[in-house]
């Protein structure tokens, strides 16, 4: 009876959530030649529908526009008030999404930017805004299903741009976003690897931040696994792995997917760091000498600060049967694969003092980004005003 109570309950949402998202689709059209007339092209407001944080593209593009761009109006929405306390203390502008003054900037903004989707309650007051989806990941996967544009009212939502990091990746952002142009500006979340922010550390975990800064040790590792539909936790033994740290006087920051959980309570290790997952990672990266990666094209990013990787894809079998690839994984995946865990444990020695995959790095970053130079910002802002 549960099950099906929960069944029930899941169905009710679905159909409300899309009576709700087919309405307000309505107002935004409603809304849009109204809109042309009423807009402040300086002000630019950025709103995800995901958490309450403060990460990803959208902040460093936020953090650009404030530090750089004199003449804009940055204004941050989000769903936690106490984010928006931080930034205000901290002298930025920010709102919450459903109080009077957030909607008001909503309907007033020339720009709204977004990571991952405009939240539901503001969509039917973008009407007439420049709309600039930013995204936030590589498309090193094959498509989800589930973000695939179908017959859904927020798929009817047309962004003005979408942001990536070479002109190939436009084949696979069509599939899952509806836009008219796209830039090809790279992310603003790299930036921070070439240009210091102020505010960049607002939306970090303060503990793992003052753990990292304060380490007296021989390497930090970084391991960021991606989401798996097929498995609820990550099996790792990380008591095996903190014995391991220990004997290479070294440490690790661990971060699960937001949809995932690691095996062990990760708090009871000496030598593991534990970061949240709603957590903003960048700032934390010019600690980290050797990433652990698997599928998540966060390691990416991670070859801007040209540091070795070490892949352990353990279960790559099973993800290329449930998931799959858009690109060809080992072409670019530059550093030493580990297939085991004994591997892996082998190779968090040998990377202390053989690094041989240097040229693979190069190879793979020239290969992704088309731009390595700390101004993706800068890009976006110049395309979104020429193209008024």
């Amino acid at each position: 009876m549960a099950l099906r109570g929960n069944w029930m309950k899941n169905l009710l949402d679905s159909i409300v959530n899309y009576a709700l998202e087919s309405f307000l689709i309505l107002v935004k059209v409603f809304l849009t030649p109204i809109g042309k007339y009423t807009r402040d092209e300086d002000i630019w407001v950025f709103c995800d529908r995901l958490n309450g944080g403060f990460s990803d593209n959208s902040k460093y593009l936020y953090l650009h526009l404030d530090q750089s761009v004199t003449e804009s109006r940055p204004i941050w929405l989000t769903s936690n008030p106490s984010l928006k306390s931080q930034l205000i203390e901290r002298g930025f502008e920010a709102y919450l999404t459903r109080e009077l003054k957030g909607i008001y900037y909503i309907l007033r903004a020339g720009n709204i930017a977004t990571s991952y989707g405009i939240p539901t309650r503001a969509l039917g007051f973008t009407g007439g805004a420049t709309l600039i989806h930013l995204w936030h990941g590589v498309p090193l996967k094959s498509l989800d299903v589930s973000t695939t544009l179908s017959f859904h009212p927020r798929n009817f939502i047309r962004y003005d741009f979408v942001v990536a990091n070479s002109e190939s990746e436009k084949d696979s952002l069509s599939k899952m976003i509806n836009f008219e142009s796209l830039i090809v500006s790279g992310y603003p979340r790299n930036d921070i690897f070439y240009n210091d922010f102020s505010g960049k550390n607002i939306g970090v975990d303060d503990k793992s931040l003052a753990k990292l800064s304060n380490l007296d040790c021989d390497l930090v590792f970084g391991y960021f696994p991606t989401g798996r539909e097929y498995e609820k936790t990550i099996p790792i033994p990380f008591k095996h792995l903190d014995a391991e740290l220990e004997k290479i006087n070294s440490y690790l920051i661990a971060s699960p997917h937001p949809h995932q959980e690691f095996e062990s309570d990760l708090s009871q290790f000496e030598r593991i760091i534990i970061h949240p997952s709603n957590r903003d990672l960048y700032p934390l990266f010019e600690y980290i000498d050797v990433m652990i990666a698997d599928y998540s094209s966060i390691y990416f990013d991670f070859l801007h600060i040209d540091r070795p990787i070490i892949f352990y894809p353990f279960d790559l079998s099973m993800y290329s049967k449930n998931r799959g690839f858009h690109l060809d994984y080992d072409s670019v995946s530059p550093g030493y694969h580990a297939q085991s865990f004994d591997m892996l444990i082998e190779y968090l020695h040998i990377i202390r003092y053989f690094d041989a995959h240097d040229y693979n790095r190069t190879a793979v970053r020239q290969q992704v980004f088309e731009h390595r130079d700390g101004m993706s910002g800068q890009r976006i802002v110049e395309e979104v005003r020429d193209k008024r």
